[in-house]
C-alpha cells in the first residue's frame, strides 16, 4: 500500500522477509565488528542499543569501514585478503 511522500507500507510476507533480512545483517554486522575491533585492540561497546554505521561495498574484493556514532571511521576488515586495521588517517 502506498502512503503519502512515496512511502510503501509492506505487508504480509514481504514485510516478514523484509524483518527477517534486517535482523541477519545486524546480527552479522555486530559479529564482524566484535572480530575486527577485538583484533585491533578497540574496545567494543556493550550496549545492545549502541549504534554504529557500516560502509561495505557490493564489491567482494573492498573494504568494510566500521564507524563510531559520529560517523568517524574507526576500523577495517579488507578481504582479500582478510586483514583488519585501524582506518587509515586521511591527511586534509
Amino acid at each position: 500500500m502506498t502512503e503519502g511522500n512515496n512511502r510503501v507500507q509492506l505487508e504480509g510476507q514481504q514485510l516478514e522477509y523484509a524483518r527477517q533480512a534486517r535482523q541477519a545483517i545486524a546480527d552479522n554486522l555486530a559479529t564482524l565488528r566484535e572480530i575486527v575491533f577485538n583484533a585491533v585492540g578497540i574496545a567494543v561497546p556493550t550496549d545492545q542499543n549502541a549504534k554504529f554505521g557500516v560502509q561495505l561495498s557490493n564489491s567482494p574484493d573492498d573494504c568494510t569501514d566500521f564507524q563510531d556514532e559520529n560517523g568517524n571511521c574507526v576500523a577495517q576488515y579488507c578481504d582479500p585478503p582478510g586483514i583488519c586495521q585501524p582506518c587509515p588517517v586521511l591527511l586534509p
